[in-house]
């Protein structure tokens, strides 16, 4: 089994020092990156199965950031935004732009903690359903092929 890797990109180095600390016992592989372009850097080459994103960063801001990754249902992380600002436009805008949770600091380092797992444990079902779903799929083929020769 792998360990979850989490990309923290926010430009506080105060608050990911302290989403370390939260998720510090859980065994993950945390990462980090200061800004959005150095993020989707990192989210192209580390694979991370969740991010927690800042909105308001140099560079590349985080709806700049989820504009450039155009989340799909199937993708294999999870997003949720940690920010000390967003008003309701920007929470509907990043929700709009796929978003799984919006948290608004200051923060709960256990919420935080529950949450980073609550989104690994969904990616992981999610996997396995879209594993069961083609298994399925595969062995309708194969029966349908069958009956068709049956019926020949």
């Amino acid at each position: 089994m792998t360990i979850p890797k989490i990309l923290i990109i926010d430009d506080e180095p105060v608050l990911q020092m302290a989403l370390e600390r939260a998720l510090k016992n859980e065994n993950y592989d945390i990462i980090f990156a200061d800004n959005g372009l150095e993020g989707f850097e990192l989210l192209k080459k580390e694979k991370p199965n969740l991010v927690l994103l800042d909105l308001r960063m140099p560079k590349l801001d985080g709806l700049g950031f989820l504009e450039k990754i155009n989340i799909k249902p199937d993708d294999p992380y999870s997003v949720v935004i940690i920010t000390g600002h967003g008003n309701d436009r920007e929470v509907e805008r990043s929700f709009d732009l796929g978003v799984n949770f919006f948290l608004h600091k200051p923060l709960s380092l256990v919420e935080v903690r529950c949450l980073a797992r609550r989104c690994l444990e969904m990616k992981a079902v999610e996997k396995e359903l879209r594993e069961h779903r083609h298994s399925l799929e595969k062995l309708v083929t194969q029966r349908t092929k069958a009956l068709i020769n049956q019926v020949r």
